[in-house]
């Protein structure tokens, strides 16, 4: 009888030493995953939003904006950490992985914008002084710009909720730095 209790007893431990190994592992491979996310989110946001933001206010007018502007377009979208590791963030807190879909949403409206500002860019450059096609790029250019403020304010919560699960210094990351 005394065997069988100390044979369960080990066995139970062995149990409890394994599970609490899978969940370690679990939680290590989360924070690394959230680590490539936070950087992949810092890439886009250095980039595509805050550089292209910048290039608006000091391009817009220029001669050569149109040129610049196809420069910017995005082929393929650059999510590749996010898309590869789909099914990790969901294991993270309910507000994060809310706020990291809802961020990588807005990053491929955002772009997708820019893209139809860059094919109606170029379909303009052609057009003659009167035609509407140079109105559809103003109205790409509105619609990409209105989005940036918001896209600021999430990637900035984003971030800093990363930061704090990841352990990241927060100086690393660009939304975070004013």
């Amino acid at each position: 009888m005394k065997q069988i209790e100390a044979d369960r007893e080990n066995l139970k431990r062995q149990l409890d030493t394994e599970k609490a190994g899978r969940e370690e592992e679990h939680q290590r491979r989360a924070k690394a995953v959230a680590t490539a996310i936070l950087f992949e989110i810092d890439n886009i946001f250095r980039y595509l939003v805050r550089d292209v933001q910048e290039f608006f206010e000091h391009n817009r007018g220029a001669l050569d904006f149109a040129g610049r502007l196809l420069d910017k377009r995005i082929e393929k979208m650059p999510f590749t950490v996010y898309e590869s590791n789909a099914g990790v963030p969901g294991t993270l807190e309910g507000p994060l992985v809310q706020g990291v879909v809802s961020l990588y949403g807005g990053f491929a409206a955002y772009l997708t914008t820019l893209n139809y500002l860059s094919a109606a860019t170029d379909r303009a450059r052609a057009a003659s002084l009167g035609d509407s096609r140079r109105a559809e790029v103003e109205m790409f250019a509105k619609q990409a710009m209105d989005t940036v403020p918001h896209l600021l304010k999430l990637a900035e919560e984003v971030c800093a909720r990363l930061c704090e699960f990841t352990g990241v210094p927060r100086e690393l990351i660009a939304a975070l730095v004013n």
